[in-house]
């Protein structure tokens, strides 16, 4: 969802995104995540810049439970049961993602809740006080 919210990214994006694409960088003693997308819908890879501090470290944490196991390169992967698996998450889990969270938050009609909310522009985010 961090990728989706602040990158603009697509649920059929996401599952392209390899370790090698996520590179983290220091500028003015700022974290940051560079992150590129070598597959999208236009055909054009593109790249975005993450700076907030928060989802910087829950993506550092992401990628530190990362088990020694997973040797494919893919960035997302399975969890079942608080376990990782060596199986990777596709578009069609990406898309239901948002059902799924607002289900835990008992939202009122989750099904409403589509893999193009992932896709969530700026002034949205502003709107609802995404940010």
């Amino acid at each position: 969802m961090i990728f989706g919210v602040h990158g603009a990214v697509r649920c059929h994006e996401l599952p392209f995104v390899h370790l090698e694409h996520v590179k983290e960088y220091t500028r003015d003693g700022q974290t940051l995540l560079y992150v590129t997308l070598p597959r999208t819908k236009n055909k054009k890879p593109r790249s975005f810049v993450n700076n907030n501090h928060e989802r910087v470290k829950i993506v550092k944490k992401y990628l530190s439970l990362r088990p020694k196991k997973i040797v494919a390169s893919r960035f997302f992967y399975r969890y079942t049961k608080g376990k990782p698996f060596n199986s990777f998450i596709g578009r069609n889990k990406f898309a239901d993602m948002p059902r799924e969270t607002a289900l835990h938050l008992n939202l009122p009609n989750p099904e409403l809740y589509t893999g193009n909310f992932i896709k969530c522009n700026k002034y949205l985010c502003y709107k609802y006080r995404l940010q």
